[in-house]
């Protein structure tokens, strides 16, 4: 509602940052020259709003080499961003998985029923799906990814992430919706990362678009998933 506005996280104070401008290159400004407003976020996520007046600043960077950065940037950055999805999903899979081997309904432990179980095994599918794209992913260098690559592996950690964060709160049931339980923790850095550099409903409707007008084939060549890692 207040426009554009700049974010950064993690803990940045008295460093200087480099702020992109698209269209205008990239701008370093010194730290006595901004402001970091801090932004609440649930997660455990230290994020910082950026208050600066860049208006009229000349550019550190020109558009000229900041254009393919940025571009390289926001890949390798989507490409964390799964990673770490996929890190907080797991998190929230082992304390279902702990849950249910010691909590205890009709005197079994509940992990012994099948609705149960199949909660468990979609939330462990969608780990393991999330797990392969990013491990190929990490393996692609710019000629071998295939177009928007970044993003389809963006879409797919966020769908999954927020799938296996709803399917471990219905196997933990009450206790899960407590704030004394770890459970919100992993549940909102999930919901936050998805937010970042797109997330999954947006790149998924933006990547439809794409596929429908260009009719280009989205996937990894066969040839280079089954390329020799030590050639």
């Amino acid at each position: 509602r207040r426009g554009e506005r700049q974010v950064v996280l993690g803990d940045v104070t008295g460093a200087a940052l480099l702020v992109d401008r698209p269209g205008h290159g990239a701008v370093v400004v010194g730290a006595d020259e901004i402001e970091l407003a801090p932004v609440t976020v649930p997660g455990q996520l230290v994020v910082h709003e950026v208050v600066t007046d860049l208006a009229g600043a000349p550019a550190t960077v020109e558009e000229s080499q900041a254009g393919p950065a940025r571009a390289r940037a926001r890949s390798l950055g989507r490409l964390a961003l799964a990673l770490e999805i996929l890190g907080a999903a797991e998190g929230t899979l082992t304390l279902a998985v702990a849950h249910a081997a010691t909590r205890e309904q009709f005197g079994k432990p509940i992990g012994t029923f099948q609705a149960v179980r199949h909660l468990l095994a979609w939330a462990q599918t969608d780990c393991v799906a999330l797990e392969s794209v990013t491990t190929v992913a990490i393996g692609l260098d710019e000629d071998s990814a295939p177009p928007r690559h970044d993003e389809i592996v963006k879409a797919l950690a966020g769908r999954n992430g927020r799938r296996i964060c709803e399917r471990t709160l219905q196997v933990l049931g009450a206790i899960g919706f407590t704030s004394e339980h770890s459970h919100h923790h992993f549940h909102s850095r999930v919901l936050a990362l998805d937010a970042l550099l797109g997330s999954s409903t947006e790149l998924t409707y933006a990547l439809g678009a794409w596929a429908r007008a260009t009719h280009l084939d989205p996937a990894v060549r066969a040839s280079v998933l089954l390329r020799d890692p030590a050639a």
